[in-house]
C-alpha cells in the first residue's frame, strides 16, 4: 500500500518543482551571517537560493523521469515474487527517503511542505519493511557465488572516503577559522553533508567492510546502496548542469569526482543486478 502512495506523492511534487509560477519574493536578502543571498523567485523555490533551486528542479527532473517509473516498474515485478525487482525497489525507495528527507529538512517552507513530510515518513517506513523483508529471504546465500565482492567493497570504500574528504574540506575550514562554510547561504545548516556524514559515509564503509568479511548483511546492504547511489548520481550530476546553465560557481574538483564515481557505478550496476536471483 506504501509504494503506489509514495509514487504518487512523488509524482506531485517533483512535478510541482518544475513549474515556474510567478511569485513576490525579494531578488535577494541578507542572511543572519551578514552574506547577500540571490533568492530563486519562482515557483515552490521561490525563497530558496538560486544554487539550490537549481538543485531542487534538477533533482525534481530526475525523479519525475527516472525515480517515479522506475518505482512503478521495480513494483510490479515485486508483486509477482521477482528477487531484482525486491532490491531494485529498495535502493529506488532509499533514494527517495534521501531526497525527501533533504526537502524536509532544508528546502525553505513552501505549499508542498506536508507533501515533503509525508513522502519522508511513508518512504522511511516503507525502507524499514523492504529491509526486512530482504533480511528474511535467502538472497544474499544466492547472490554470493556470482557478486562481485571484490570490485563493489573497495568501491564503497572509496565512495566514503572520497565524500568524507569533500565535506570536510568545506566545513573545516569554516570550523577553524569561524567563517561561513561554502553553501551555507541564508539556511541554519548544511543538511546535505548532515545526511552524507551522519549516514551514506558510515553505510559505504560499514558495508564495505561487511563485504570484505563476506557477511550476508553486506551483499544485501550493498545491492541496495549501489542502486540508490545511481538515481542519487544521476540527479547530483543533473543538479551540477543546472547550477552551472544558471550561473553558480562550480568546484571542478568536486564536478570531477562526481563524475568518475558515476562512470565507475554504471560499471558496476549490470554485475550487481545479474548476481541477484530473477525469483
Amino acid at each position: 500500500m506504501l509504494i503506489p502512495l509514495i509514487a504518487v506523492l512523488a509524482l506531485a511534487a517533483s512535478a510541482g518543482g518544475l513549474v515556474l509560477f510567478e511569485t513576490e519574493a525579494p531578488p535577494s536578502l541578507v542572511s543572519a551571517r551578514g552574506e547577500t543571498v540571490l533568492l530563486d523567485g519562482r515557483g515552490l523555490y521561490a525563497y530558496d537560493s538560486v544554487s539550490f533551486a537549481s538543485q531542487g528542479r534538477a533533482q525534481d527532473g530526475v525523479t519525475l523521469v527516472a525515480g517515479v517509473p522506475l518505482l512503478l516498474l521495480s513494483f510490479y515485478f515485486y508483486r509477482k515474487g521477482s528477487g531484482r525487482g525486491s532490491v531494485i525497489m529498495t535502493g529506488t525507495v532509499g533514494y527517495l527517503l534521501y531526497t525527501y528527507a533533504s526537502y524536509s529538512f532544508i528546502v525553505t517552507f513552501n505549499p508542498f511542505f506536508l507533501v515533503y513530510t509525508a513522502l519522508f515518513g511513508l518512504s522511511l517506513f516503507a525502507f524499514i519493511l523492504l529491509m526486512q523483508d530482504l533480511a528474511r529471504s535467502d538472497l544474499a546465500e544466492k547472490m554470493a557465488p556470482r557478486f562481485p565482492r571484490m570490485a563493489v567493497a573497495p568501491f564503497l570504500f572509496a565512495v566514503g572516503l572520497l565524500i568524507l574528504l569533500m565535506w570536510l574540506g568545506r566545513i573545516l575550514p569554516a570550523l577553524t577559522t569561524g567563517g561561513i562554510p561554502f553553501g551555507l547561504e541564508h539556511y541554519s545548516t548544511l543538511g546535505i553533508q548532515v545526511l552524507d556524514l551522519g549516514i551514506v559515509v558510515p553505510l559505504c564503509f560499514m558495508t564495505s567492510l561487511l563485504l570484505f568479511r563476506r557477511k550476508r548483511w553486506g551483499y544485501l546492504l550493498s545491492v541496495v546502496v549501489v542502486m540508490k547511489a545511481l538515481t542519487l548520481l544521476l540527479a547530483i550530476l543533473a543538479m551540477m548542469l543546472i547550477q552551472y546553465l544558471a550561473g553558480v560557481d562550480q568546484n571542478p574538483g568536486e564536478m570531477l569526482v562526481f563524475i568518475l564515481i558515476t562512470a565507475a557505478e554504471a560499471g558496476l550496476l549490470i554485475p550487481v543486478i545479474r548476481s541477484v536471483p530473477r525469483t
